[in-house]
């Protein structure tokens, strides 16, 4: 299997909201005959949300020549929208919520607001001495 990319246009709401409309897009994205993946999966994830209108003028010609901004405001980036995002898509890109074993995610203000996703299989470690045995970590 290999890595797939998803982009879900519009800003992160509600989580009933966005979860509904992940959930129901997400089939549509994905590469005909796709299976969910049934192995650990590493997500890198990026929420992207309009800037807002009170925001300097400055920072809003930043913005539009492609530069992005942290948001450090809600909604909070591991409560809310990591979780939301993995209710949305278990059962349709991976079989488990257990299967997602390495994260990396932004929360930012961009041009384009919407989620991107990509999601690869991960390999089998290779431990110290050549080992890929999981009793070696006990």
């Amino acid at each position: 299997m290999r890595r797939i990319e998803l982009y879900f246009p519009g800003e992160p709401g509600s989580a009933t909201d966005w979860q509904k409309r992940v959930r129901l897009t997400a089939p549509k994205r994905l590469p005909k005959m796709f299976r969910p993946y049934d192995c650990p999966v590493a997500l890198t994830v990026n929420f992207s949300f309009t800037l807002p209108p009170s925001c300097a003028h400055g920072r809003r010609l930043i913005q539009e020549r492609g530069v992005e901004f942290w948001k450090e405001t809600r909604p909070v980036l591991t409560d809310q929208l990591l979780k939301d995002l993995g209710r949305a898509l278990t059962g349709i890109v991976w079989t488990r919520k257990t299967r997602v074993c390495r994260i990396a995610a932004a929360k930012t203000y961009g041009a384009k607001p919407g989620i991107t996703v990509i999601v690869e299989p991960l390999e089998a470690m290779i431990l110290p001495g050549g080992k890929t045995d999981e009793s070696a970590f006990f």
